[in-house]
């Protein structure tokens, strides 16, 4: 329709509504406001139009069956679906009392105005007709997304497909809230318990920020946003029990969560952004295992998919993979961008040939771009200088016109470059300021010089990023490493580089300064295409390459350059409203390409499937081949991906029994069930092989067997799989555990972590090569052989092993693995040792150093055998992944514990992952950038001359900024401002106060439990009772049905039991009740009074200090702390497995049956139910925390391996 005909037919849509259907509904029904509408598309618009306005001769029905239809929803306006359609009171349902949101929250959602003058400046000044806005100022997505929010009744999933500023982040947050609200309508106390999964940590970061933004300052403010991932596991628990709002996850985070208890069924709305992602063979397994879990329950939540655009294909087999596991999806397909985009390319002649966004035709530019002056500097840099010449020349002629005086000027373009790896991007980023000082006079700023912080925000509705700390404020308390000069760099000349060089806090600071137009020129690999929220005016797409996890290069999906040529552009943001996107020609195409390239990408560059390697290449680095492949057709969308081998089906096998009740299959379904499950599969659906073995081999290395006709998961099978480990990696895991009883030292359980395949593929850059010198290697094997002899003083068991036990002696240890780590250590050996071999001694090396406490800066200067230095974030990734395989081995001997060292293992695990001591926890988990590592081994120290005698978080931080100014690694950056110390001051002695509260939260579904010795009374009940000083008779009564004859002494308000050891030894165990908040001292005075046979548990009744609880649970000691929550799910699970429940007798029925809910009494199995309570309460290794009890509930559900 042109835009007169569209006109005319809304002026009569609303002539026959108000002339009409008015009159109908006022004598129909007098009270119905006339709220609800019909869905219409552009099409029926159009045959409406053309049946009433008669100006053609066509049946009349199209018009009949509109009128009908309109009439049917305004007479019956609770109809479940309806749409906005143009002209109407879109922003009326907003804040409708009944099913819209509260005044100050719609207003965050109306911007009516302001997008109508939007639609103003681009269709007429711009000449953009494909905006998608309309009367009173909504988009396409707007229009038709809104019967999904605002429906009255059960409201209907929903997969968004939309372009970039479409509108996908704002109906997401509308989806979020409506949910939050309905639960909160309905019992206004209630958590709203809604659940958001992203795929980054990343995102965790930024969405759970926009969406805390979004609440602030309305009536939604004090709702609970909780992050969930690897950075903030203090949220874990309430996460798991359900005690948020909103919560931010990645799929790892969730999927450990629900393996420990958490509740997916109670979870009223699922929000998936980036769901692309799940199509993706090679990234999105993770996240389609968890949904795959998810949807087989008995309640699923309801579901909103948030994706960019997909293939046809993709999105019928995706369509497909919601049917086959139940689940009604109405996918919505947005055409729409509201923002105009203007894309060219530059070709090898340095003309430029664009596709406008008024036509799809395409105009050629004869326009020569800027010779590139050469670059000063290492070889490296000129290389990638000269290689990608045309793309600085890009740059510099867009920005040469806006810089003045040496700075920058208000109108210069904000510019993302994407380049292929990060060590182009910080070439180029080199190269670029050079450039910009040597020949556009740009004159660099000191950070010094700043003495304001900055707040000229370049894209206004980020102003509320950094609330607490502007980036420059923040760069000066960063500790002076490699990452801090580099953001320096970009602050003084606005040239910057986004990487995975950077560290977290390194990719804020970066992406604020961007966001402020400080940065006017950032330099991006793909860290930056997952959905992170950084607008661009415009957009540079500067190679073809890009790279997979294993390092091969491969042509750039379409999709993949659809998506960052479309961050060009922001709905609002944008100047004159629009963006612009540049590709850039390659001059040249690798050959180490064509290993990568199949038919799908050949078919795209040549438009001939069969297309030789000679003539892709021809292709790519050809202007209108390229023009013609990916800008004049801008349709497209992800493609489906196979997973690379076979090894996911096995992880995914591992998991489904893991979830199972029983952790076991009857072997007689277990190919009719392992069958089921791959159909099921995005791999399953798409009509892929199922792999043949994946049974034979999981039995193969032990992750499961069969028993007595049931296939069970063996202990080693059940550690690998709830730490999102691979089954590739199980053999890692077990070694690590029998090394470990064995005696081996804390660098050769390193050194076995990294010889796994899963630590060489996430860290190949890391790394020994055929072509290294003997000298090189032999000058590495003397720095670990350096660090070996000073871990044989015995400070370094003081500081460093004091949680290792007695008989480890030093770094390496006892065992087979510390013999090998030895003779690698021999003088001449290295010419001995394996490249794979002296690569796990290099990665461990550096893992090492870095968990004794040494400052980056001087890991750094340890060259790695390739030449290159560790960088921070990528020595940080590392350690992460090792702590993976600690944790596994400490899970795998922590199912049933006959010595200490799966403690060990747990604690040793948290502290490489930390890179401080793991007393230190609360302060990394505070997420701020000031404290960083390096401030935090300043604490460190003190912790080594304190002791074990501070309680209070607040109380080392005070003793802290006390020492600060005497306290080494402060030269060259600034001690903490006096409003950071208050800030930081304020959050520990919140989580201090908090720690009471969380001694008494469960899940919902443990509430209900019924607890032994108190008929009819549930856990909710009895955790009502303990503050009120009942604990001990409370306990006294749970234990007495397993005939433990719990003896409960009055003056020391303490029950003490008598068990058997596993080797049937008697032993006593205390659980003292204290009136106070458990203290160092108080835990002194306990074990004072125990007796070589004793051990005793308190139980933090009025809660516990960190210090208290950080010193007492470990190792050595016989008296540790629990808090009444864990220890009354514990004998209340316990009761639960181990009880048979018999029928009421009729004539006699419980009273309370009713009311409690139950149907008879039960009867307890004693003599299991009592060696299973031994089992968790004896050998100084009770159930302490929540990982302990479900290892240890785990135990009976499994098997060990045939070899044991």
């Amino acid at each position: 329709m042109t835009p007169r005909e569209r006109e005319a037919a809304t002026r009569l849509f609303q002539e026959i509504r108000q002339g009409i259907l008015a009159p109908v509904i006022a004598v129909v029904d007098p009270g119905t406001t006339g709220a609800g509408h019909v869905p219409l598309d552009a099409d029926d618009e159009k045959r409406t139009w053309l049946a009433i306005g008669a100006k053609v001769q066509l049946t009349p029905m199209p018009a009949i069956i509109y009128l009908a239809t309109v009439i049917g929803s305004e007479v019956f306006p609770l109809a479940a679906h309806t749409v906005v359609q143009p002209g109407e009171d879109y922003f009326g349902a907003l804040r409708d009392a009944r099913r819209g949101l509260p005044p100050l929250l719609a207003a965050k959602f109306s911007a009516g105005e302001r997008l109508m003058a939007h639609k103003l400046l681009v269709e007429t000044e711009a000449d953009y007709f494909e905006s998608g806005i309309e009367p009173p100022g909504t988009t396409e997505l707007d229009r038709r997304g809104f019967p999904y929010l605002f429906a009255d009744g059960k409201k209907k999933s929903v997969l968004v497909l939309a372009p970039t500023s479409g509108g996908k982040s704002r109906f997401g947050q509308l989806a979020l809230i409506q949910t939050v609200l309905d639960v909160k309508r309905e019992v206004p106390a209630a958590f709203g318990g809604v659940v958001v999964l992203v795929p980054t940590k990343a995102l965790v970061d930024q969405v759970s920020r926009e969406v805390r933004h979004t609440l602030a300052e309305t009536e939604a403010s004090s709702w609970i946003v909780l992050e969930g991932s690897r950075d903030f596991p203090q949220h874990d628990e309430s996460i798991r029990t359900g005690r948020f709002d909103i919560a931010v996850v990645i799929p790892e985070k969730l999927a450990a969560l629900v393996r420990a208890g958490m509740s997916t069924e109670r979870v009223p709305l699922l929000l998936v952004d980036e769901l692309q992602h799940i199509v993706d063979g090679r990234r999105g397994l993770k996240l389609e295992s968890l949904l795959l879990d998810v949807f087989r329950r008995e309640s699923v939540p309801r579901f909103v998919g948030l994706s960019a655009s997909l293939a046809p294909e993709t999105i019928e087999l995706l369509a497909s993979w919601f049917t086959k596991n139940g689940l009604e999806v109405d996918i919505l397909e947005i055409a729409s961008r509201p923002v105009p985009l203007t894309v060219s390319v530059v070709d090898d002649y340095r003309r430029i040939s664009s596709r406008t966004h008024v036509r799809d035709e395409r105009t050629l530019e004869q326009k020569r771009l800027p010779d590139v002056p050469a670059v000063l500097g290492n070889g490296q840099l000129r290389q990638t200088a000269k290689d990608l010449r045309r793309t600085l020349a890009l740059v510099m002629e867009l920005l040469s016109p806006h810089v003045s005086e040496g700075r920058f000027q208000s109108e210069a373009p904000s510019i993302l470059v994407f380049v292929s790896s990060k060590r182009i991007a910080e070439n180029l980023a080199e190269a670029c300021r050079e450039l910009f000082v040597r020949h556009l006079a740009l004159d660099p700023v000191e950070l010094a010089s700043l003495e304001r912080p900055l707040h000229s925000y370049r894209f206004s509705q980020f102003t509320h990023d950094n609330e607490a700390t502007d980036p420059t404020t923040t760069l000066r308390m960063l500790a002076p490493t490699p990452v801090r000069h580099q953001l320096v760099d970009a602050l003084a000349t606005g040239v910057g580089f986004h990487s995975a060089s950077l560290t977290a806090v390194g990719r804020e600071i970066i992406e604020t300064l961007f966001r402020q137009g400080v940065v006017r020129v950032l330099f991006a690999t793909d860290t930056l295409r997952l959905g992170i929220n950084l607008p661009a005016d415009v957009v540079v797409n500067g190679d073809l390459i890009a790279y997979t996890g294993d390092a091969n290069p491969r042509f750039v999906d379409k999709d993949v350059l659809l998506q960052r040529l479309g961050r060009a552009g922001r709905l609002l943001h944008s100047r004159g409203g629009q963006g612009r996107g540049y590709l850039v020609v390659p001059e040249k195409i690798p050959d180490s390409v064509r290993h990568q390239t199949d038919e799908r990408t050949a078919e795209t560059l040549t438009g001939r499937r069969k297309a030789t390697w000679e003539e892709v290449k021809r292709a790519a680095t050809d202007d209108a081949s390229l023009f013609r492949a990916f800008v004049a057709d801008w349709s497209g969308g992800a493609h489906y991906t196979t997973p690379d081998d076979d090894l996911w089906f096995e992880d995914l096998l591992l998991q489904y029994l893991e979830y199972l009740p029983g952790r076991a299959l009857a072997e007689d379904s277990l190919y009719g069930e392992t069958a089921a499950l791959f159909s099921r599969t995005m791999a399953g659906v798409a009509g892929d092989r199922m792999p043949p073995s994946a049974i034979e081999s999981l039995k193969s290395i032990g992750a499961i067997r069969v028993v007595a006709g049931a296939v069970r998961l063996t202990d080693a099978g059940r550690a690998t799989a709830v730490n999102a480990l691979g089954v590739g990696d199980l053999p890692v895991i077990q070694e690590l555990a029998v090394e470990a009883v064995q005696g081996a030292g804390p660098l050769t359980l390193l050194y076995i972590a990294c010889t796994s395949d899963f630590i060489g593929r996430s860290s190949q850059h890391l790394g020994v090569r055929p072509s290294a010198s003997a000298n090189v290697l032999e000058e590495m094997l003397r720095h670990v052989s350096k660090a070996y002899e000073a871990s044989r003083k015995a400070s370094y068991r003081g500081t460093f092993m004091r949680h290792f036990p007695e008989e480890i002696l030093d770094a390496i240890g006892d065992g087979d693995a510390a013999d090998e780590l030895r003779s690698i250590l021999t003088v001449g050996s290295a010419r001995r040792a394996s490249d794979v071999q002296l690569t796990a001694l290099w990665r461990a090396f550096n893992v090492y150093l870095r968990w004794v406490g040494s400052p980056y800066r001087q890991i750094a200067e340890l060259k790695n055998p390739t030449g290159a230095t560790v960088p921070e974030v990528a020595l940080d990734s590392l350690a992460g992944n090792v702590a993976y395989f600690l944790a596994a081995a400490s899970d795998l001997l922590g199912s049933n514990p006959s010595t200490m060292h799966f403690r060990t293992l747990a604690y040793f695990a948290a502290e490489v992952e930390l890179g401080v001591p793991a007393t230190l926890a609360p302060f990394v988990r505070l997420n701020r950038p000031s404290l960083n590592r390096e401030r935090l081994l300043g604490i460190a120290k003190l912790l080594v001359s304190m002791g074990p005698q501070w309680d209070g978080l607040s109380e080392l931080f005070d003793l802290y900024l006390e020492k600060q100014g005497s306290l080494p690694s402060q030269d060259g950056w600034h001690p903490l401002p006096p409003s950071e110390v208050e800030w930081i001051s304020g959050q520990l002695t919140r989580i201090d106060e908090r720690r009471r509260s969380a001694a008494y939260s469960v899940s919902p579904d443990v509430e209900t439990m019924l607890v032994p010795g108190l008929e009819g009374h549930r856990v909710s009940d009895v955790l009502h009772q303990i503050p009120q000083g009942n604990g001990p008779q409370i306990l006294v009564s749970m234990l007495t049905p397993f005939d433990v004859q719990p003896h409960h002494d009055e003056e020391l308000r303490a029950v003490s039991i008598d068990l058997r050891t596993t080797d049937d030894r008697p032993h006593r165990t205390y659980f003292y009740f204290p009136d106070d908040v458990v203290t160092n001292e108080y835990l002194k005075s306990v074990s004072a009074r125990l007796r070589e046979d004793e051990n005793a548990l308190v139980v933090a009744v009025e809660g516990v200090t960190f210090g208290a609880e950080a010193s007492g649970r470990f190792l050595e000691d016989s008296c540790a702390v629990i808090n009444p929550s864990l220890l009354v799910e514990l004998v209340a699970r316990l009761y639960a497995r181990n009880t048979a429940t018999v029928s009421s007798d009729e004539d006699d029925p419980d009273p309370l049956a009713e009311i409690f809910g139950t149907s008879g009494t039960s009867d307890v199995d004693i003599e299991p139910a009592r060696r299973e309570l031994s089992r968790v309460l004896l050998n100084n290794a009770p159930v302490l925390n929540r990982t302990d009890l479900e290892n240890r509930l785990a135990y009976v559900d499994l098997v060990r391996p045939a070899t044991e």
